[in-house]
């Protein structure tokens, strides 16, 4: 009997519900995938703190419960400020679903992130498909390779995700970085002809818009642009 209810009481805490806010899913994702970048929120009086492992508190979060938005500004030890955010969705049907970006600054310009979403699925997070999020990843700002072969992951790439505070939109962003001299070699668009494919990102957009369809749960892209990247404050 005991056993029994211990395993009920493990379940509660690890399963993702709607009842609990953006730090318990929060908390609940990162242990989930191991993230290496991953914090512990507590409050602190009216604000909260962010303790990264064998780090000291960071003052620089915010945690909109009501919103379901954190954000986490870490100066780190001087090699550039790393900022974490996740954000809350809630679709229509279904359980909710959590974005979680990280960008990585050269002083006040972000050169490169990592972002995954995930959707809770009976009681585990898994990663959206790429027919519910266009993958997070160069060939999204070119409109004929907006839906590459090679899956998302969470690898650092010249891309950068801010996630919304308020509403429902993803900006995504592509960092000069992705038109340096290792552009070739690294191949952002996976194309037969690396340097062609450069070429095709030094004109492409580098502002994606992104609108989450509470009805079907889904990321769809609503227009492209020109506009740089947001400079950390």
């Amino acid at each position: 009997m005991m056993r029994t209810m211990a395993f009920v009481a493990a379940m509660a805490v690890a399963m993702p519900a709607f009842g609990q806010s953006v730090v318990d899913h929060y908390h609940s994702l990162v242990r989930q995938i191991r993230d290496p970048y991953a914090y512990t929120l507590t409050q602190a009086g009216a604000g909260w703190r962010a303790k990264a492992e064998e780090r000291t508190s960071i003052v620089g979060v915010v945690v909109d419960i009501g919103n379901g938005f954190i954000q986490v500004n870490d100066e780190g030890t001087g090699g550039g400020n790393l900022v974490t955010e996740a954000a809350l969705f809630k679709p229509n049907s279904g359980g909710p679903i959590i974005a979680l970006s990280q960008r990585f600054y050269r002083v006040t310009d972000a050169w490169g992130g990592m972002a995954q979403v995930f959707r809770s699925v009976n009681g585990r997070w898994q990663p959206l498909s790429a027919a519910d999020l266009p993958p997070l990843m160069p060939p999204l700002f070119v409109a004929a390779r907006a839906n590459p072969a090679v899956p998302h992951d969470g690898n650092t790439r010249p891309v950068v995700v801010y996630l919304p505070r308020v509403g429902t939109t993803l900006n995504v962003y592509l960092t000069p970085s992705a038109q340096g001299e290792d552009c070739p070699m690294q191949n952002w668009l996976g194309t037969d002809d690396p340097v062609k494919g450069c070429k095709e990102l030094a004109t492409a957009p580098t502002h994606v818009e992104l609108a989450f369809d509470k009805q079907r749960g889904a990321f769809t892209v609503t227009s492209r642009d020109g506009k740089a990247a947001p400079k950390l404050q």
